[in-house]
């Protein structure tokens, strides 16, 4: 009010109506009025000073008293002094000291703050930023305090992300930093446990993010990333706790949903890429219907599971995101039609998985044979699967052309190693046999693939298995399975949620009280689970190889056809389809063609290697030792060695 006054006072001494200098004072003066305003409104701060690096982009200036090593002892004890006024130690001053938000100030806004978005702290952003958050504003004891670090966080990050100057990693990090920013901070110790509730001020600036146009696609991700953590925590929130207005919610769901139904990428996305961005949407969508159903997502998850065109990672996140929301009323999906097609999508990822696993194996081997000049273009006419080979070299197997790279028979330096050795007999190469033979990863140096490929199937699996059961596990009756002993019934962990509650997700969960639907289900599960056991526990050591393992794949495959009722596409028509980034692809090498049809329960065709090759020399007809044995676990997550 006295500037006000003085404003007038001035006004009327020099007669403001025909003054030029009073005109320029009054508007000097209201300037002056306006950044004192602004810096005391929550959240303003003075726009922190910029400079531009050798490269051309951005930063923010880092005091330089601060980064002399000479005053080092000074800056430890500058920050002792921050954290006992954050942490609100014992005869720590107050905020309110002016001295003391003095020396708050110059230590954010001119150090930690400015320090992630120079050329030399981008280094260690990822670690600064985990910092940040756990020693300050989870520290934070007096709220007043918290306040002051959300507002000057908030607005210096802000200045970062709205300014394509900066550097790119610079802007992405102040994007997640607001992401994650807290009205209130959790608290799992102690009698007083709080869950977080997600920056109410920032979430209008992260949807306008997300929304925005021609930005880079990592604030786009950043964006998404706190949509997806406002909307988990929307579930949890308890009174006094304030709501995610309706409008709000409901343009965000409009903005993810747009996103997780667009095919085609914009213009500078890969399809990749894209790919990628529309299944973390997707998840997003999953945290918004946690606790709540919802069905307009209920119906877009059901839309993208049915749908041929999609790719099957996007089916397969939507198979998993399935098993983890709630799907009770007034979520209206059909349970039996879903689990057939969550059943089929098993069936295409197996598929899937073994062709792009044998068309590797054929390119490598292709390559192997051109390197060494003994390539011919019949070399897979005999099924083998090995170039330059009429049979398996060995005792009793004649080699072809080429069949041996240098040395000789009887393992010197360069023999080729049978890649199936005899049952109980000894390795010349070294290899560590057991009482069933030579374990081939003692001889094959890349058969740490075939592992690598039972792991990719069983992640497949997994997200089928959550979207049929929402995590729950049904065995089988044991006389529908002659000969086969169902593992026992996990117990309920303590202090996880109850059977009943689980229930009420996935496909098994919308068929409790009607016995016929959930057979039915059953049934699709079940033969899911035989796929899951042939993957998860292939047998001894000695029949771990990417032959037996593809081939005891076979009779499950066939009996999920049979009960999906639909049949697997030709592996060329499904190629375009099943393309993505790191789930179950058939794309092979530049420049090759996609591997053959391969159904299953069908041979391989000529030119895959996909045919187990005979044994070397002569085997006993007597039955080999058993190899100490273990269930499979089908239930939770993947289990290996």
């Amino acid at each position: 009010m006295a500037c006000v006054n003085q404003v007038r006072v001035v006004s009327r001494g020099l007669g403001f109506s025909g003054s030029l200098t009073a005109k320029i004072v009054v508007a000097l003066t209201v300037g002056l009025i306006v950044r004192v305003l602004v810096a005391q409104a929550p959240g303003g701060i003075a726009p922190l000073r910029e400079d531009v690096d050798a490269h051309g982009k951005k930063f923010l200036v880092v005091n330089e008293a601060y980064l002399d090593r000479k005053n080092q002892s000074k800056l430890n004890d500058q920050k002792k002094l921050v954290r006992e006024i954050v942490t609100g130690a014992s005869g720590a001053p107050s905020l309110s000291d002016p001295a003391a938000k003095a020396v708050m100030d110059r230590w954010y806004l001119q150090f930690i703050l400015p320090n992630m978005t120079t050329e030399a702290g981008l280094k260690t952003v990822a670690d600064q930023r985990v910092q940040f958050f756990r020693d300050n504003l989870m520290a934070a004891k007096d709220p007043a305090v918290h306040n002051y670090l959300l507002a000057i966080t908030f607005a210096a990050m802000k200045q970062v992300v709205q300014d394509p100057q900066f550097h790119a990693g610079a802007r992405y990090n102040a994007m997640l930093i607001i992401s994650n920013l807290n009205d209130q901070e959790p608290s799992w110790l102690g009698a007083n446990q709080t869950l977080p509730e997600p920056m109410r001020q920032a979430l209008p600036f992260i949807l306008e993010q997300f929304k925005k146009e021609g930005d880079l696609d990592s604030i786009k991700l950043a964006a998404l990333l706190g949509l997806s953590r406002h909307l988990e925590w929307e579930n949890y929130k308890q009174p006094p706790s304030t709501l995610m207005r309706a409008a709000d919610r409901t343009e965000i769901i409009k903005e993810i949903t747009a996103l997780a139904e667009q095919k085609e990428p914009p213009e500078g996305r890969t399809q990749e890429g894209h790919t990628w961005l529309r299944r973390r949407a997707i998840e997003a969508l999953g945290m918004a219907c946690l606790t709540k159903a919802d069905p307009a997502i209920a119906a877009t998850f059901e839309k993208l599971l049915n749908d041929d065109g999609e790719p099957l990672n996007v089916r397969l996140t939507v198979a998993a995101t399935l098993g983890k929301v709630n799907l009770q009323p007034p979520v209206n999906i059909d349970p039996i039609a879903n689990a057939k097609q969550l059943g089929y999508l098993a069936l295409l990822a197996c598929d899937t998985e073994v062709n792009r696993a044998k068309n590797n194996r054929k390119t490598e081997w292709e390559h192997e044979a051109r390197l060494a000049g003994t390539y011919s273009g019949d070399e897979y006419a005999s099924g083998s699967g090995m170039p330059g080979m009429s049979g398996m070299p060995g005792p009793g197997g004649m080699p072809g052309p080429g069949g041996m790279r240098s040395g000789s028979m009887d393992g010197g330096v360069g023999a080729m190693r049978a890649v199936r050795p005899t049952p109980g007999v000894g390795d010349s190469y070294g290899g560590e046999t057991t009482a069933g033979g030579t374990d081939p990863s003692t001889l094959d140096p890349k058969h740490y693939r075939v592992e690598y490929f039972r792991r990719r199937v069983r992640q497949q699996l997994y997200a089928v298995q959550l979207g049929l059961t929402g995590g729950e596990d049904h065995p089988p009756p044991k006389e529908t399975r002659p000969g086969a002993t169902p593992p026992p019934q996990p117990q309920q962990p303590t202090g996880s949620q109850s059977t009943e509650k689980k229930g009420t997700m996935g496909m098994f969960g919308l068929t409790k009280g009607d016995d016929k639907k959930k057979k039915e289900v059953d049934e699709v599960y079940w033969a899911v689970r035989r796929l899951i056991e042939a993957i998860e526990y292939p047998g001894p050591p000695e029949k771990a190889d990417f032959y037996e393992i593809t081939k005891d794949l076979e009779k499950p495959m066939k009996s999920l056809e049979l009960v999906v009722g639909k049949r697997l596409p030709a592996a060329a028509a499904a190629t375009a389809v099943n393309t993505s980034d790191d789930a179950p692809s058939v794309t092979g090498p530049a420049g090759k063609a996609g591997p053959g049809k391969s159904g299953p329960g069908k041979g391989a065709p000529a030119n895959v290697p996909g045919k187990r090759p005979a044994a070397p020399g002569k085997v006993s007809k007597a039955p080999p030792a058993k190899s100490p044995s273990r269930p499979p676990n089908v239930f939770g997550h993947p289990r290996f060695k």
